[in-house]
């Protein structure tokens, strides 16, 4: 694992682009689409439909491939905002 880093990079590995669509989930917000585009070992560069308040706690939800039915729950944190989305850990 390497760490590339400096002032405002903070991931440990490296930057993935993916297009993965996925359901965002809060407390506060029943769901909401949204689209998973960057990932790293540290989290995940992810756009939405709704404004996900910082440090709120989410469930993110990724229909797996076929021949799956199934769906991955996954659980985890808005740890940045940006204009193009969130960050999440």
């Amino acid at each position: 694992m390497s760490y590339l880093g400096n002032a405002l990079e903070h991931r440990w590995g490296e930057r993935i682009t993916v297009n993965i669509p996925v359901r965002v989930e809060t407390n506060q917000l029943t769901r909401a689409n949204g689209c998973m585009q960057d990932l790293s070992l540290s989290g995940v560069l992810m756009k939405s439909d709704s404004d996900l308040r910082l440090h709120t706690l989410i469930e993110v939800s990724i229909a797996l491939p076929p021949p799956s039915t199934r769906t991955a729950v996954l659980k985890a944190h808005v740890s940045r905002k940006f204009k193009e989305g969130a960050g999440i850990e």
